[in-house]
């Protein structure tokens, strides 16, 4: 069985979004169909981006591997902590699409597959897939909420695991005879001015127990932040294979190598 695999993302991260298709389009043979969902928001970019990403589909596209172009349009209240934005709520929200899959692997946009990633694929349709009898809704690498989650949220109800967002395994099925989207949306509209992580917390404060899984491989992800580090300090530059020696590699915070001001030398 071959699952499915979606990069959900808005006109910010449209090359971001491109350069992570094009890595999983170098692994076609482990996935059934890889979508770019495009949340439009309505603005004068939107005909432009759909038609660099219907471009995309229509080059990279063929035998190999069924890539295809989804529009969605943004209709949640605007959201906004630190660099993220309604795009990272859309994710958690993706059993409401896609009804025809069974399983579905989000990947953020700006992840770079490492060598570790096929067999970390493989791991996870042999064994989370064919599970008889699942309870589990989303999978996702994940730690203690307690050192995570923000002062104003502790106190609530909440799973004893928090989810990081770069790669999230949805059980779709499951999620929907679970009503998940409508329960997430529901918390969405209560929390929202508590939230920092965004979809990461109300995964967190949505899932019972059994609800939520930890995906294996945590520990060979390689996600550095960007900084000033580099530019003091020459034994902070980043070695040339560290990111193909991992399961992913992403840089994560606030600054991007593709934003022209963060001058951290690693950005290459």
């Amino acid at each position: 069985m071959k699952i499915a695999v979606s990069i959900l993302f808005d006109a910010q991260y449209l090359e971001p979004a491109l350069v992570t298709a094009f890595e999983l389009i170098q692994r076609a043979r482990n996935f059934r169909h890889i979508y770019l969902i495009y949340l439009a928001a309505g603005s004068s970019v939107d005909n432009e981006a759909a038609g660099i990403i219907s471009k995309f589909c229509s080059y990279m596209g063929g035998e190999a591997v069924k890539i295809s172009a989804i529009t969605l349009q943004d209709t949640l209240p605007s959201f906004q902590a630190a660099h993220f934005n309604n795009s990272i709520i859309y994710k958690a929200l993706l059993p409401s699409m896609l009804n025809h899959e069974n399983f579905v692997l989000n990947v953020d946009a700006g992840i770079l597959v490492g060598e570790r990633f096929d067999v970390f694929i493989r791991e996870i349709t042999d064994t989370l897939c064919t599970l008889k009898c699942a309870t589990w809704l989303i999978s996702a690498h994940c730690s203690d909420p307690a050192n995570l989650l923000p002062s104003k949220l502790k106190d609530q109800k909440h799973n004893t695991l928090y989810p990081a967002g770069g790669l999230l395994l949805f059980n779709m099925k499951k999620c929907r005879e679970a009503n998940w989207v409508h329960r997430l949306l529901s918390n969405y509209h209560h929390y929202a001015p508590s939230l920092q992580y965004a979809e990461q917390e109300l995964i967190c404060l949505t899932a019972e127990e059994g609800e939520l899984l930890a995906l294996p491989g945590a520990d060979d992800r390689y996600t550095p932040f960007l900084g000033l580090d580099a530019m003091f300090d020459q034994s902070a530059l980043l070695q040339e294979n560290c990111a193909n020696d991992c399961l992913f590699f992403k840089f994560v915070g606030t600054l991007k190598p593709w934003k022209y001001w963060v001058l951290d030398p690693n950005k290459i």
